[in-house]
Formats: structure tokens, sequence, C-alpha cells
């Protein structure tokens, strides 16, 4: 067990390093306060290049959408003038056949 006199001496020594950190206290408060500002700052510009290329890869996204909606219309187009050719050819191959022609 410790005497009131050697926990006086004790704390002593411990108030001038107590009292030089709370001194220090708003100094690193600031700097703290400056980093985060700065990486806050950081992270925004980060997020805002992130989406301008998000944007751009949705732009291409929407162009080949569309492409391929054009080449989904051309190919129902030629499927429909196959068919249609194919049955003209064939009425004419019946109709060759049974002399008709």
């Amino acid at each position: 067990m410790l005497t009131n006199e050697a926990i006086e001496v004790h704390l002593s020594y411990l108030r001038p390093a107590v009292e030089a950190i709370q001194a220090e206290l708003p100094a690193l408060r600031q700097e703290m306060k400056a980093l985060e500002e700065r990486l806050s700052n950081k992270f925004d510009q980060k997020i805002d290049k992130v989406d301008q290329k998000v944007d751009r890869v949705d732009q291409k996204v929407d162009k080949l959408a569309d492409r391929i909606t054009e080449m989904q219309v051309n190919l129902k187009g030629l499927i429909l003038f196959l068919t249609t050719a194919g049955l003209i050819v064939s009425g004419v191959s019946i109709a060759h056949a049974l002399n008709w022609l």
C-alpha cells in the first residue's frame, strides 16, 4: 500500500505530462480537422471521377443496347424476308411440278 506522500510524488510527475498533453490537444484537434477535410475532399474527388466513369460506361451500354435492338429488328426482317422468299419459291416449285408454269 502506498502512502499519501508517495501518491503525491507520483502525481507530481504525472501532472506536467497531463498538462502538456492538454496544451497540445487544441492544435492536434485542428490538425485532425484539417486532415479530415483534405481526406474528405480527396474522397469526394475520387467519387466524382468514378461517377463520371460510370456515366461513360452507362452511355456505352445504352449505345450497345440500341445497336443490339437494331440488329434484332434487322434479323426479324431478314427472317421474314427469307420465310416469304421460301414460300414463294415453294409455290413456284409446286406450280412448276404441276406444269402450271
